[in-house]
């Protein structure tokens, strides 16, 4: 029984952390040479302090473009990205922290994250390849994010410890 009930707050701790995510990485296609925009839109954005932060990530956790007291922050911005890579900081204020990459190449190809920690995270998938793609053009967000609740870091130390008690009793 002892092994049941190990088992079953394994489980309960997994499915924490499966449950408190919700993830989807939107895809987008570009040509070789061509521009392209990789969306963030964050629909609360009357929850950010006055002040906030936004990093944008590639593939290799490289910066692409971080915002920082709501200006774009070039200093430490990946040498591939500079002069190519801006965001309009006139659309921070509706939530809108997408960025447009200039002459995109095949190197630039993978998974990138927008992330507003604590709060919000999105992932972009960009594909770019040498047949002819048509302009992607700003549009509203399609709901495909991935976003984690503040409270499951709590709620799954909460589960842990719950389990760890039953598990020496």
């Amino acid at each position: 029984m002892t092994g049941l009930k190990s088992f079953i707050n394994i489980l309960l701790l997994l499915m924490t952390y499966t449950l408190n995510t919700v993830s989807c990485v939107e895809e987008v296609e570009a040509s070789t040479g061509g521009d392209v925009l990789l969306k963030c839109v964050y629909d609360k954005v009357e929850l950010l302090p006055a002040s906030f932060s936004v990093f944008w990530r590639d593939k290799d956790d490289n910066n692409v473009l971080d915002i920082r007291g709501n200006k774009e922050d070039r200093k430490a911005q990946d040498e591939r990205f500079e002069d190519r890579v801006f965001s309009e900081e006139k659309l921070y204020e509706k939530g809108n922290f997408s960025i447009q990459m200039k002459n995109v190449q095949r190197s630039d190809s993978g998974l990138y994250e927008c992330n507003i920690p604590g709060k919000f995270k999105e992932s972009v998938r960009l594909t770019v390849t040498d047949k002819r793609v048509g302009p992607t053009l700003p549009g509203p967000s399609d709901g495909c994010s991935s976003v984690t609740p503040i409270f499951s870091s709590w709620f799954s130390f909460f589960i842990f410890f719950f389990s760890l008690s039953h598990f020496y009793v």
